[in-house]
Parts: structure tokens; sequence; C-alpha cells
């Protein structure tokens, strides 16, 4: 999984189902075109899916198969931030 999928997929477990690509870039601070290739490689990776939004925006769904690979890479990440950030309110 390369940094860029890492951080799309980051931010899209974040905005929820149904972001559109501008949101993406909002939070992630990643080229537009770096946003356009990775999530097509996402898509024929089998694990985001596009709906169709107003004018030509495309919302940006997780496959099953996306769901799974969150729980794997995103989810251990989010635990040990929440620990870490525990940790850090219970000394201060």
């Amino acid at each position: 999984l390369s940094e860029s999928s890492f951080d799309i997929l980051y931010s899209v477990f974040e905005l929820g189902d149904g972001c559109l690509q501008s949101d993406i870039q909002k939070i992630s601070f990643l080229p537009k075109q770096t946003i356009n290739s990775s999530i097509h490689k996402l898509e024929k990776e089998g694990y985001i899916s596009f709906s169709d939004g107003k004018g030509r925006s495309k919302h940006i769904n997780l496959t099953p198969t996306g769901k799974l690979l969150i729980q794997e890479k995103i989810y251990p990440i989010q635990f040990l931030f929440f620990i870490k950030q525990r940790r850090t309110e219970t000394f201060t």
C-alpha cells in the first residue's frame, strides 16, 4: 500500500463513505493529481467505488474489501493514537 493510498484511505475513514475528492484534498494536503491517480488505482484494486454526485462530482465509497483493508491498516493506527492521547491526558 503506497503512502498516498494510505493517506486516501485514512481520509475516507475520517470523512466517511460518500466523500468527494475535494474533501480528501482539504484534509490530506495531497496534490489533486496524486489523489486522482491513487483513487483510480484503489478502484482497480477493488477497495473503493464511485457513485454519482452533483454535476461531475463523484462520491468515493469503500467496498467490502476496502472496509477490511481499513480494519487491517487504519484501525491499528487509530488505536495507537487513542492510547497515546489517553496517556497524555492522564499525565497532564
